[in-house]
């Protein structure tokens, strides 16, 4: 892809409909001492980098355009490995410029199967040119070097009518051997569609599968397994049992760690925050990680209230920053995060067990250590790669990385180890819980405008990880009843400020109005009451807050 097209995938990646906002980033890939960006070779619009299990002598390059390359030790095959060809929607403008050939993943057993699954925008042959349906599909190689295209079998087809972005497009094997498939919310702005919070279509999730010769069968474990299959995208209005996470706005990139099966997503975000999501194994299983109410830890103002209404209870990230358009003083900002992987390389030993990821809009690759509730000691890399598209990990646990403009780089030693940098140590396992409630900080404003929002808020903050609720209670005078509101729960990390809406109901809203008409005094009392990571529950604490015209 060149410059004028690397810069239109960016920016859909990040929004789609904001697309004319940003330009790209042309930062050469470059290094602080310790590790360094080996420029390997240059392709045509590199979406993903992949090795088969236990195969040093191959790395895999997936391009946009339906081509699948193969770097033979060290050298570049002149024969692709795989040519999709008409198959695949041909990356256009705009949204569209989102879609083509985004990934592949090897069977556990490839060895001895040759399976291998790729992710693809499919053209229908050659009657879809935008919006068209993703598929996973299967093929066999015949060959350690080449596989036929007549090999192929449909495993999911997820239709994508409306927008061209959003696709999502990560295939991986897990450590349990299923197959897990990270799906966008179908594209457009704030979940135009509608599809992330609803576990009836495959659209904003994280799918989990196992693959057989004919089929694929839902695992054991899956939180919807009972229900009839998604094979198509939805399910009437019955979830579907393929739905491992949902709550996604564009999950582009997500991976496993090798050695503890933890799992690491990155969301993409909208208009203010990215965010990387984090699990330990069998960990969420059906979890709700809060798209589009939330955008990063923070409430989603734009969200469509039919999604939203109650307002869930998301997983929280473990990592978020902010986009350039509200950076600030941040010392790391982007527009469009690249999940990436944690290290195992052993020509990189200082690295092991550190999570390292990037942004398309950003050049510089960030380091991190994964823990919860939040990731330790983000900083930078060294290394900096323009128009990041994708991070890869081969066979013998180097990482890899593409520039969706063409080069693909391997990040390796610069053979000074006083030089080589580090992230903070794992943290201790957890001891005894403890028994004493967080504690909380509350400020609200005494008089709040409602008849137009419908909601009134109020801003907390507890001194450990705790999830806090709100709920009230509005009064009129001269009336005998109370009127009752709808409550308001968000997770909140120690010493952070979360400011909660609590949502006012139309019949509520009139009553208020038809009293303030009157001038009648109108108070709502708002109890506040928090849970923490032991269960622990602390005592209601209520504040007032006069309701005005």
């Amino acid at each position: 892809m060149g410059d004028r097209n690397s810069g239109s995938f960016q920016r859909v990646l990040r929004r789609g409909l904001l697309a004319g906002l940003l330009g790209v980033v042309l930062v050469p890939a470059s290094a602080h001492a310790g590790v360094v960006a080996t420029h390997v070779a240059d392709f045509n619009e590199p979406t993903y980098i992949a090795s088969p299990p236990g195969d040093t002598h191959r790395v895999f390059i997936v391009q946009q355009d339906g081509t699948i390359r193969i770097i033979k030790d060290g050298a570049v095959e002149a024969t692709p490995f795989l040519q999709l060809g008409g198959k695949v929607t041909s990356p256009g403008s705009g949204a569209n410029n989102e879609e083509g050939l985004l990934s592949m993943a090897f069977s556990p057993d490839y060895a001895t199967s040759r399976r291998f699954y790729v992710y693809y925008t499919s053209s229908n042959g050659g009657t879809c040119t935008a919006n068209c349906p993703n598929v996973v599909s299967e093929f066999i190689a015949d060959t350690p070097d080449s596989a036929p295209v007549s090999s192929e079998r449909v495993l999911v087809t997820l239709p994508h009518p409306g927008d061209g972005n959003h696709n999502g497009g990560q295939l991986q094997f897990g450590p349990d051997g299923d197959l897990y498939i990270s799906v966008g919310d179908g594209g457009g702005g704030n979940d135009t569609h509608q599809n992330a919070q609803k576990t009836s279509t495959l659209l904003g999730k994280i799918l989990r599968v196992s693959p057989g010769t004919t089929d694929y069968a839902i695992p054991g474990g899956n939180p919807y397994g009972t229900n009839a299959k998604c094979i198509n995208g939805t399910n009437g209005g019955s979830p579907c049992p393929e739905v491992w996470w949902y709550g996604m706005r564009n999950p582009w990139r997500f991976s496993f760690d090798s050695a503890t099966g933890d799992m690491a997503e990155g969301d993409v975000g909208e208009d203010s925050d990215e965010e990387i999501n984090f699990a330990h194994p069998n960990q969420y299983v059906g979890g709700n990680f809060g798209w589009p109410c939330y955008e990063g830890l923070e409430l989603n103002q734009s969200a469509p209230s039919a999604e939203c209404t109650p307002e869930p209870v998301p997983v929280p990230p473990v990592l978020t920053y902010h986009h350039t358009s509200n950076c600030g003083g941040d010392s790391f900002c982007g527009n469009g995060v690249i999940g990436g992987y944690v290290m195992h390389d052993p020509s990189l030993p200082s690295l092991n067990g550190c999570y390292v990821y990037g942004d398309l809009s950003n050049a510089h690759l960030r380091v991190t250590r994964l823990a919860q509730p939040a990731a330790l000691g983000d900083t930078d890399l060294g290394p900096s790669v323009s128009n990041l598209s994708s991070l890869g990990v081969d066979a013998s646990g180097h990482l890899w990385a593409a520039d969706i403009s063409g080069p693909v780089y391997r990040l390796d030693s610069d053979g000074n180890g006083a030089t080589m940098p580090t992230c903070p140590p794992a943290p201790a396992a957890l001891g005894g819980r403890d028994s004493t409630p967080a504690k909380l900080h509350i400020t609200r404003r005494k008089r709040q405008h409602v008849l137009k929002r419908r909601y009134l808020t109020v801003t907390v903050s507890p001194n450990e990880l705790a999830t806090i609720t709100a709920r009230g209670r509005v009064s009129i005078r001269g009336t005998r009843h109370a009127l009752e509101t709808h409550s308001s729960t968000r997770q909140c990390f120690g010493l952070k400020h979360v400011t909660l809406h609590v949502r006012i109901s139309r019949k509520t809203t009139r009553r208020i109005r038809r009293a303030l008409r009157h001038h009648w005094r109108v108070v709502a009392k708002l109890t506040v009451t928090s849970k923490d990571a032991s269960s622990n529950l602390s005592k209601a604490r209520h504040v007032s807050i006069r309701i005005v015209g």
